[in-house]
Parts: C-alpha cells; sequence; structure tokens
C-alpha cells in the first residue's frame, strides 16, 4: 500500500479545509430569492406579489412581501402589463436583506383566468325552460342567438333566466340570462329565439252564426301552432260554452277572445228588479236599465222612484243588485 508523505498529506488537508470555508462561505453568501417571470396568470380582481413571482428564504418578511399590492387585474379572458420599475420601487421600500436577489423583468405580463358559458347551454338551459312553460304541446326553437356573452371570473358559476314575460312563451321570444360566480352577478346576457308552439285550440264544429249562443256541440279542439295566429287565441272550449258569437265563423276556423261576449241578462231600456243588501236590510225598487250587460257585469241603472242613476251589478234575467 502507498503511503503519502507528510507533506502531500498536509497540503491536501489544507486544500479539503480551504475547499469547505469556501462552500460554507458560498452558502452562507446565497440570500433569499424574488424572482419575476415575464408573464403570469392571475384569478383575482386586484394583482399582489405573490400572484406573479416565486419568493424563497424570505420567512421573517413572507408575509409582507406576498402581500405587495400590484395593482388591479385585468377583465377575466384579457392582459395587461405592469412595469417592472412599479415593481421594483415597492420592494425598495420593504427592508430586505442586502443578499437579496431579485429579477425583475421591464414589463410583466399579467394574464387573468377565466371561464365561459357556452351558447349551446344557453339553449339548452333555454329548452328546460320551455318544457316548463308549455306543458301540454310540441314546441322547436329556432333562430337561437345570444347577445352579450363571454368570460367571467373563475369560481362557482351560476345561471339563471330571468322570467319577466308571465304570459305567452311561443313567437318571437326574448329573456334575460344571469350569469353569476360566487354569488355575484358577472354578466347580463340577452336570448332571443322564435318557438314554434303546436297546442290544443278552440275551433267551430260547424258554420256558426252571429249572435250564436255556444254550446259543447258547436265547438272541439284541434292541434294548431299557435305562433302563427293572432293574440287571443282560445285554447280551453269551458270558455266559450254559453258565450255568445259576435261574428259569423266558418268550420274549422279557430275561436278568438275578441269574438265572444257575454249573452245580455238585462237589455238596454229594458225594467230591471233593483235589490239593494247592507248584510242586515233588503231592499227591492223598479229600474230602467241604461245600457245591457251579462252576469257579473256592472252597468248604470235609473232609480224610477228616486229618478237617480246608480251602478249595478247584473245578477240574472232583468235583475241587478246594488250594496249600500
Amino acid at each position: 500500500m502507498r503511503r503519502l508523505s507528510a507533506h502531500k498529506l498536509a497540503v491536501m488537508l489544507t486544500s479539503l479545509a480551504v475547499f469547505s470555508a469556501l462552500a460554507a462561505g458560498a452558502a452562507i453568501a446565497k440570500g433569499p430569492e424574488i424572482r419575476v417571470p415575464s408573464e403570469a396568470w392571475v384569478q383575482e380582481d386586484s394583482v399582489f406579489l405573490r400572484d406573479v413571482a416565486v419568493i424563497s428564504g424570505l420567512d421573517s418578511l413572507s408575509h409582507e412581501i406576498n402581500e405587495v399590492y400590484l395593482g388591479r387585474a385585468p377583465a377575466p379572458g384579457k392582459r395587461r402589463s405592469l412595469r417592472g420599475a412599479m415593481i421594483q420601487a415597492k420592494l425598495d421600500r420593504l427592508d430586505l436583506p442586502e443578499n437579496a436577489v431579485v429579477e425583475i423583468p421591464s414589463r410583466v405580463k399579467v394574464h387573468r383566468s377565466f371561464q365561459e358559458v357556452d351558447d349551446q347551454d344557453f339553449e339548452d338551459m333555454l329548452i328546460d325552460f320551455l318544457n316548463d312553460k308549455l306543458p301540454l304541446g310540441h314546441f322547436e326553437v329556432s333562430r337561437f342567438q345570444v347577445r352579450g356573452n363571454g368570460p367571467v371570473a373563475e369560481g362557482y358559476l351560476d345561471v339563471v333566466l330571468e322570467d319577466s314575460r308571465n304570459d305567452e312563451y311561443y313567437g318571437q321570444l326574448s329573456l334575460k340570462g344571469i350569469v353569476s360566480v360566487d354569488g355575484n352577478m358577472e354578466r347580463r346576457v340577452s336570448i332571443a329565439a322564435w318557438v314554434d308552439y303546436e297546442a290544443p285550440v278552440v275551433v267551430a264544429t260547424r258554420k256558426l252564426d252571429r249572435m250564436d249562443v255556444l254550446t259543447a256541440g258547436d265547438v272541439t279542439v284541434e292541434m294548431r301552432n299557435l305562433s302563427r295566429l293572432p293574440d287571443g287565441v282560445v285554447t280551453d272550449p269551458k270558455e266559450v260554452r254559453g258565450m255568445r258569437l259576435r261574428q259569423d265563423m266558418d268550420a274549422g276556423e279557430h275561436m278568438l277572445s275578441r269574438m265572444l261576449e257575454k249573452p245580455p241578462l238585462v237589455e238596454r231600456g229594458e225594467d230591471v228588479t233593483i235589490m239593494a243588501e247592507n248584510g242586515v236590510l233588503s231592499i227591492t225598487a223598479i229600474g230602467l236599465a241604461k245600457e245591457s250587460g251579462g252576469l257579473g257585469d256592472a252597468i248604470e241603472v235609473e232609480n224610477k222612484m228616486s229618478e237617480k242613476i246608480i251602478t249595478c251589478r247584473v245578477t240574472g234575467p232583468a235583475q241587478v243588485e246594488v250594496r249600500f
């Protein structure tokens, strides 16, 4: 076995000691680091240093450095540029160690992450909405459009169709969609579509004449596209029984509410019996109808005894009532 001379052994030990000292010194000299890349993605409305930088070795200052405010974030799906000099100036106000390593580019592009509701999702929601509103027939949606849609912030997404019509949900339909994230409204979109709706419609079973009082055999129900018919189409045959026609109708013609009127139980110029009640006392008198009216209609009647004009409610043939 080869033996080292005492001199060589001393040199090697000295070199090893120097190397160890240099390594230890380098480790001691290495300071904390703040490195800012040229691009970063953020989720929140505000940008802090923690969102755009890689920070290490600053445990005692970690909270203070992380919370350095750099400005407002861009809108979801957008980007903005931050000046490196502005970031450096904010860091200069902090008591950073002398050996801290800070790397900041001249410009930092900050992108805002986002999510988006597809137009198809809105159309699927509209179909579900119409299934609830139009349960009696068959409908088809066409010419569907969404306006005002776009990126929104990340988070819990909720979409609601705003029902402000409360009447017909076919033909040209317009609704509002409310897009919220974490309970905060992000967007209000406009939804438009054409809805063809086939549903039961009351039609005449035969030719009918003006002034006819309708019976069950005079009408039937057929499926028709309500979207192509005028407003006021009658869909319930119970609504027309006992009503009087105001115009002639052909067989198969759909019935509109404006074609119907209550058969008058009191004719203008007819003598009527006036029943006056107050819950305790009941008085009858003879009056003269100043206008015609059907059951429940309010008409003007002249009291023949006092010659006063009073408003009465029609209760039956040649009978009206008034409360006092």
